[in-house]
């Protein structure tokens, strides 16, 4: 079934493209604020996804619910992906936690063509502890 039109934010939006506005004394991501309105708290773990990959939408019927994994791989698959395609490609420590959450959806060798690196590049991401900000598991 198609989706309906987005509603997009019509205040301020971030250079990355996500609405934002002030609610419960703080700022939030428009989406995920409409979220919190209409059916409470997000669970924690949990991300405020979108099906229309508008990240300025905030209708309720283009919103919802996943894992860190669910939504990388949603991310994939759209071909959305912050993977670089240069083939000296640095990962920043969100390609690492992409790549953390996609491991096992997708072998290290179709990684490392998506993120423009070596399937060794993908194997450190994966396993080392270099990235202390970024978690080994999810």
């Amino acid at each position: 079934m198609p989706l309906s039109s987005c509603d997009e934010w019509p205040g301020y939006t971030r250079k990355d493209g996500y609405g934002r506005r002030y609610f419960r004394r703080k700022y939030w991501l428009a989406h995920r604020a409409a979220w919190v309105e209409a059916f409470g708290e997000i669970p924690e773990g949990l991300f405020v996804c979108h099906r229309c990959d508008n990240r300025a939408c905030r209708a309720l019927e283009h919103l919802f619910l996943g894992t860190a994994a669910e939504n990388s791989a949603d991310m994939v698959r759209k071909g959305r992906s912050l993977a670089r395609r240069q083939p000296l490609a640095r990962l920043s420590r969100r390609q690492v936690i992409e790549i953390r959450c996609l491991r096992g959806l997708l072998s290290q060798k179709r990684l490392a063509a998506i993120y423009g690196v070596n399937q060794s590049q993908i194997s450190r991401a994966t396993t080392e502890d270099r990235w202390k900000c970024a978690p080994i598991s999810l």
